[in-house]
């Protein structure tokens, strides 16, 4: 590979180009021949073209967040550009996001591989970080529904598959959990698990040996109604009584962020509660967010999954079940695809063909939604079987009954 950049001008056609036996590239060429990478989930989507410019040109966006569209780190082409100009900046000794944008005027990263795609997605993941190795539970089948499930039936759940010799591997609570004061919440709902320790620790992971996982929504901030909106309060060096409520302020606020993890959540997990299920779908400005690279998304996954590195855990790998932020979510994984938004052939032909196309920017682990049929009725038990099928072949297994919703 040969580059050649005439110094001290401007990045041009002219001034900049690379030559290999493979291609040749000048500053400005598009990548007409690339194999497309992933979009941050297919919420409120049916099929839909991967190609990062058609979706810019139609302005396509769903929870008024970008669809963080990436392209490929391979093409046809036999060369690959990530421009990583407007990127924030992380701490080098602290990891928080508080360096602001990219002070370079061009910050491009070419993969001048040819065809040998398999050493572009290695060299990427050198340069960018590696994919976390997840519990070996995750590998296995998971259950989750939208539905307020209390302790006895999560035994009956259980039960019922070992009744039919079915593995289970993780099981996931939907957003039922926790308290109904708002749409999020980080509180056991009494009414439902009065003595989550003994739901959690002693009966899924004690008895079943189940990986536990739940929903949780962050935009709400936390409230005063929250088991511990005191000890979040005190962390900020906020009075109590003068708030009944902290607002969600999650990139821009690391005391707040740490509280958040530390105060409010640990709790949760020290009851029996293992990973979570980020369910991100609130926009890509709130908590401070820039938007754009600098989203909710990715900085919830970031900060989750590597909480455990932070606590020096050593004994416990980091992992969410979350959409993906933009280039450099294969950091942390499992992805989830979102709510299906039809259940029909064409949008489980689909699924495969987003799944491998994901791996080209070494996104390999989307949990996508194995669904029975629409909330409307007509069941189709052909089109479940595959469905399930298809499940036993992903990334990730998880069947997710439409519970309460569409989703």
């Amino acid at each position: 590979v040969t580059l050649s950049y005439q110094i001290g001008q401007e990045f041009s056609t002219d001034t900049l180009s690379i030559t290999s036996k493979d291609f040749d590239w000048k500053y400005g060429d598009v990548d007409s021949k690339n194999l497309l990478g992933t979009i941050k989930s297919l919420d409120l989507l049916n099929a839909i073209s991967l190609d990062c410019r058609e979706i810019e040109e139609k302005n396509i966006t769903v929870h008024d967040e970008s669809l963080h569209c990436q392209y490929g780190l391979i093409s046809r082409s036999g060369w690959s550009v990530v421009d990583d100009s407007d990127t924030y900046v992380l701490n080098p000794k602290s990891g928080w996001w508080d360096q602001g944008q990219n002070a370079d005027e061009v910050d491009l990263y070419m993969f001048a591989h040819g065809h040998a795609y398999k050493s572009a997605i290695q060299d990427f993941v050198e340069i960018s970080g590696k994919t976390a190795m997840v519990p070996r539970a995750a590998s296995g089948l998971w259950w989750t529904r939208w539905f307020n499930l209390n302790t006895q039936d999560l035994e009956n759940i259980v039960e019922e598959y070992k009744s039919h010799a079915l593995p289970l591997d993780v099981f996931v609570l939907d957003m039922d959990w926790h308290k109904k004061n708002e749409w999020g919440g980080y509180t056991w709902d009494p009414n439902l698990f009065p003595y989550p320790n003994d739901s959690m620790n002693n009966l899924l992971k004690g008895k079943y040996n189940l990986v536990t996982v739940a929903n949780i929504h962050d935009d709400n901030g936390v409230g005063n109604y929250e088991a511990q909106f005191n000890a979040m309060a005190k962390a900020m060096g906020i009075d109590p009584s003068s708030t009944d409520n902290i607002p969600f302020q999650f990139c821009n606020n690391e005391t707040y962020t740490m509280a958040l993890e530390d105060e409010v959540l640990k709790p949760v997990e020290d009851s029996g509660m293992d990973y979570w299920w980020i369910d991100w779908q609130q926009g890509g400005t709130q908590g401070g967010c820039a938007g754009l690279k600098q989203n909710p998304t990715i900085w919830t996954d970031k900060i989750r999954v590597t909480d455990p590195i932070r606590r020096d855990n050593q004994n416990k790998r980091g992992m969410v079940l979350a959409r993906w932020g933009g280039l450099g979510s294969h950091r942390y994984q499992v992805g989830f695809s979102g709510d299906v938004a039809v259940v029909n052939w064409t949008n489980l032909a689909y699924q495969p063909y987003f799944s491998s196309t994901a791996t080209n920017v070494a996104y390999g682990f989307w949990s996508h939604d194995i669904v029975g049929p629409n909330s409307g009725g007509g069941l189709d038990f052909e089109l479940y079987t595959r469905w399930i099928q298809w499940g036993a072949f992903s990334g990730v297994f998880r069947s997710h009954d439409r519970g309460m919703s569409g989703g």
